[in-house]
C-alpha cells in the first residue's frame, strides 16, 4: 500500500472487505453494494479502500459506477480464501487452510493500515468478517483515535442460530464459539463508535443497545433507472400466457441458496409439469457442486449458468426480460437482489425471513417461502404459473414497493 497524496479535502477513508474473487466480469457485487454509499458520500470521502481477492486489474475508467466526483479508489489483493479448497465447507482442513492464511495476511494489512491511518481524519469500515479487515481497521481507528463509522449489513450472529438448529453437537459448539467472539467484537466495534449503520430492522433490534445504531437506508438503483410505467403494462400484457422466464441470480455459495432453488426446478419440472425456464447468474466456489446437481437431475435443458453481468444496466435488462426472480437465501442479510427485482418489475419468491418480512408482504407484493424448502418454492412457482392474474398484481404492487428503495425516495 503506497503513500496516499495529501489534500486539503476531509479525509474520510473507507476500508471495505468483499470476501469473494472480484473479476472482470463480476465487478457488479460491489457496484451494487456501494450504491447507496455512493450517494450519501460522494464528495465527503477522498478515498475507498477495497481488499479482495483480485483477478484483475482494477481501472476506475473501466468501472466508473462506485464514485463519481474524483474520489480515489484503490484495489489490495487478498489471497483468495473461499477458493482455497473447492469447496470452501469442505471441514477442518480448508477451517485450517483459512486460519493458516489469515495469521499470514492480517499482521502485515493491520501494519499498512496503521501506518496510513494518521493522514486520515475520519473512517467506515464493515462488519464483515471474513476477510476480518473492516473489523480490524475499526479496532485500529478506536486505538489511533480517529472519528469512526460503522457498518453492519448482515445479521450473521442470526445465521449462525439458524445453522444451529440442525447442526450437529459439536458443528453447533464450533458455530455457538464463532458466534460469541464474533458478537463481542462487534459489540465493542458498535460502542466505540460515532455511528453504527445498519442494514435492515433484523440487525438494528440486534446492536440498538451496543451503541449509536441507526437504519441505513437501502438504496438500490437511481429513479430513472426504474422500470416505466409503459414498459410494466406492456409486461403484465405479456405474462398473460406462455411459459414462466424464471431467474435467480447471487454469490453462489452455501447461505445463498441456491441448491433449493434447483432443487425445486426438480420439482416443478419434473413433477408438476411445468414448462418453465431457470436462468442462474453469478459466480461462486459452489458453481462446479451447482452444475453436478443440475446434469443428476436432467435439467440441462430448462436450468441455465448464465454467468456474471455487470450491475447496471446489462443487469437491470436481465431481470426485465424475466417473469420471476428466486432468493433462496438462508436467514441472514437482506439480498440487494430483492430490492432490483422490486424496481424492474419481476415478481418475487423469497425466503420469508425477518429480513425480507420488513419490505415484502407475502401474497401482496411477494410470495414468501421457509428457507430450505424446495417444495415450497416450487409450490409458489406453480401458484404463479397457474394464477397470472396473481402474478399480474405482486408484479404491479412489487413496482410501487420498490419505489420506496430508489436513491431519491431511500435519501
Amino acid at each position: 500500500m503506497g503513500k496516499v497524496s495529501k489534500s486539503n479535502k476531509h479525509r474520510n477513508v473507507m476500508v471495505f472487505p468483499m470476501p469473494h474473487a472480484v473479476t472482470e466480469e463480476g465487478f457488479f457485487a460491489v457496484d451494487g453494494k456501494m450504491a447507496g454509499l455512493k450517494h450519501s458520500l460522494s464528495g465527503s470521502s477522498e478515498e475507498v479502500l477495497f481488499f479482495s481477492p483480485r483477478d484483475f486489474n482494477y481501472t476506475k475508467d473501466k468501472y466508473p459506477v462506485v464514485f463519481d466526483k474524483g474520489e480515489k479508489i484503490y484495489f489490495y489483493s487478498l489471497f483468495n480464501w473461499g477458493n482455497t479448497i473447492s469447496n470452501a465447507d469442505a471441514g477442518l482442513i480448508s477451517r485450517i487452510g483459512r486460519l493458516v492464511t489469515l495469521s499470514r495476511q492480517l499482521p502485515c494489512i493491520a501494519w499498512r493500515l496503521w501506518k496510513e491511518m494518521p493522514n486520515w481524519d475520519s473512517m467506515i469500515s464493515t462488519a464483515v468478517p471474513y476477510p476480518p479487515v473492516g473489523i480490524l481497521a475499526n479496532i485500529l481507528g478506536y486505538l489511533r483515535k480517529k472519528k469512526r463509522t460503522f457498518w453492519i449489513d448482515t445479521d450473521l450472529e442470526g445465521f449462525w442460530e439458524w445453522q444451529m438448529k440442525s447442526a450437529s453437537i459439536p458443528k453447533a459448539l464450533y458455530l455457538k464459539c464463532i458466534q460469541m467472539t464474533y458478537s463481542a467484537i462487534v459489540r465493542f466495534c458498535v460502542h466505540t463508535s460515532q455511528l453504527t449503520w445498519a442494514s435492515g430492522d433484523d440487525v438494528v433490534m440486534r446492536y440498538s443497545n451496543s451503541g449509536n445504531v441507526v437504519k441505513f437506508p437501502w438504496a438500490s438503483i437511481p429513479e430513472k433507472d426504474t422500470i416505466s410505467a409503459e414498459q410494466l403494462e406492456a409486461k403484465i400484457v405479456r405474462i398473460q400466457e406462455g411459459n414462466l422466464k424464471l431467474m435467480t441470480g447471487s454469490t453462489l455459495i452455501p447461505m445463498k441458496g441456491i441448491q433449493y432453488a434447483i432443487e425445486a426446478a426438480r420439482i416443478f419440472i419434473k413433477e408438476m409439469g411445468i414448462p418453465a425456464r431457470l436462468d442462474i447468474y453469478g459466480d461462486g466456489h459452489m458453481r462446479s457442486e451447482l452444475e453436478h446437481l443440475v446434469e443428476q437431475y436432467e435439467l440441462s435443458d430448462t436450468v441455465h449458468f448464465k454467468g456474471t453481468v455487470p450491475y447496471g444496466e446489462q443487469f437491470y435488462a436481465c431481470l426485465r426480460e424475466h417473469d420471476c426472480v428466486l432468493i433462496p437465501d438462508l436467514p441472514g442479510p437482506l439480498s440487494r437482489t430483492l430490492l432490483d427485482a422490486l424496481t424492474q418489475g419481476i415478481a418475487v419468491i423469497a425466503s420469508d425471513t425477518e429480513a425480507y418480512r420488513g419490505v415484502v408482504s407475502d401474497g401482496f407484493d411477494a410470495l414468501l417461502v421457509t428457507p430450505g424448502d424446495a417444495v415450497g418454492i416450487a409450490a409458489a412457482v406453480e401458484r404463479l404459473h397457474r394464477d397470472r392474474k396473481l402474478l399480474s398484481e405482486i408484479i404491479r404492487n412489487g413496482a410501487e414497493t420498490g419505489k420506496r428503495f430508489t436513491l431519491k425516495s431511500a435519501w
